[in-house]
């Protein structure tokens, strides 16, 4: 079974082999151990912004689903057809993102996935910005998250960040010199979305004008 008809394309670029940060090897290999069969029930994957959630479980789905699973990504910071997250039961991996999200009815129906998932031999991976105990949740739904196995995944240090930048930037064929990613970082933003979109910007800018992408011609931009 492949992707229901949603809004949650899958990027094939984020592999599990390519997550950066030596502190969430021991999330990498929990997903492993699901993978080759060794376990399963529910994974929950705490991180702030631009942490690697979404990268690690899109990066579970598409293993998943080379494995001929059938498995489905969910990102509850996008708009699902109401009750959608009480007709999981076909799929043998779910990726929910951005569970902090979840509205009151989607957060009975993950209370009841949960206890579905559990006991059974199918996988439920699950993202937020906090540990279980900080959310704003049904408190059932809360004590249920608590019992999984949770992982907290380590904000990338700045090497890191120009590392995945770099790589990004390849995706998208944009090559930009490390003095002006290092400017952006230390100036702008340190979150790597955003860091992503305005050098996109930058790049049909410097198109239009005909200018190499230089940090005068970043620090005139921020000031327009």
């Amino acid at each position: 079974m492949d992707q229901v008809n949603l809004p949650f394309a899958l990027n094939d670029k984020l592999l599990l082999t390519n997550l950066l940060g030596e502190q969430n090897q021991a999330a990498l290999s929990q997903i492993d151990q699901h993978l080759s069969g060794k376990c399963s029930g529910v994974v929950y994957i705490a991180g702030e912004r631009s942490s690697g959630k979404t990268h690690l479980l899109q990066a579970g789905v598409m293993a998943a689903m080379d494995q001929a699973l059938s498995a489905l990504y969910l990102d509850l910071a996008q708009t699902l057809p109401a009750g959608f997250l009480h007709n999981l039961d076909n799929y043998d991996w779910i990726a929910i993102d951005n569970i902090d999200l979840a509205d009151t009815e989607q957060q009975q129906a993950l209370f009841d996935l949960y206890n579905r998932v559990k006991d059974s031999s199918r996988t439920l991976i699950v993202s937020a910005m906090q540990l279980p105990a900080q959310l704003s949740l049904l408190i059932d739904l809360k004590t249920r998250l608590s019992q999984a196995l949770v992982f907290q995944l380590a904000t990338l240090d700045d090497e890191q960040k120009l590392q995945v930048l770099n790589t990004k930037l390849g995706h998208k064929g944009l090559k930009i010199e490390a003095k002006v990613l290092i400017y952006l970082l230390k100036h702008h933003s340190r979150d790597l979305s955003e860091l992503v979109e305005m050098i996109e910007q930058l790049d049909k800018l410097s198109l239009q004008q005909k200018k190499a992408i230089t940090i005068p011609f970043v620090k005139q931009w921020l000031k327009a």
